[in-house]
């Protein structure tokens, strides 16, 4: 089992496959890091504190998310989307977590943009925050579920058509996107993460930022 600690300031994005990991030091000051979450919330950027574990013989993932909220985003009505083939529950935070809206269409974050015109491949479902109270914006969120978006060819009025999937988790790899919406997503905000992830022997995880842990944990087989 392969586990990996990832630090970064921008959109996100995470593909499972079988490069080299990259190995790098732990960061040396978390105090520093922990300021610069604190200032970045405070200048509006949602910050995602994730945890994820991805089996792909299941196609599944199972996370977890401490959201951290910025004041200016701190108000009740707020709304997030989740992925609606996962199954989300909040698991601590004074913030409440209610379901508005289901299935509906989630816009197309890729290049393509295939979606903007059709039924989405990825359908959304909406949940409302409220009960904000003092400087404590935080709130921790859990998912579960199944990521089996097929490959499909798009581009075929073009000479070279080309494959895609918003979101796919199998023996042969994984990719999860922002296109996902695989962790809670609120539109039009920017975010930065620190990303963990856990996968089987012999796997990799690529995805923005600095990797901080590459730890490799073996489980002892029963004969």
């Amino acid at each position: 089992m392969l586990r990996l600690t990832l630090a970064c300031f921008c959109a996100l994005t995470i593909t499972a496959c079988s490069p080299d990991p990259v190995k790098t030091g732990p960061v040396e000051n978390p105090a520093i890091e922990s300021s610069i979450i604190r200032k970045e919330a405070n200048k509006g950027t949602l910050h995602h504190e994730i945890d994820v574990t991805i089996t792909p013989s299941t196609h599944s993932l199972v996370a977890s998310d401490v959201l951290t909220i910025p004041t200016n985003l701190a108000k009740d009505g707020l709304k997030i989307m989740i992925n609606s083939d996962l199954t989300i529950e909040k698991t601590a935070g004074s913030i409440n977590l209610q379901l508005v809206a289901e299935s509906r269409n989630a816009d197309d974050l890729g290049m393509d943009r295939d979606n903007s015109s059709e039924d989405s491949i990825i359908k959304a479902n909406i949940y409302e925050l409220s009960n904000f109270a003092g400087s404590d914006n935080t709130i921790t969120l859990s998912m579960v579920g199944e990521i089996n978006n097929e490959i499909q060819q798009l581009g075929t009025e073009y000479a070279r058509g080309f494959s895609s999937s918003p979101g796919l988790i199998e023996d042969r790899g994984a990719y999860l996107a922002g296109a996902t919406y695989w962790v809670p997503t609120i539109e039009d905000t920017l975010i930065t993460y620190n990303l963990s992830v856990t996968l089987p022997e012999g796997w990799s995880s690529v995805s923005q930022g600095a990797r901080k842990q590459n730890l490799v944990f073996r489980i002892p087989r029963c004969a």
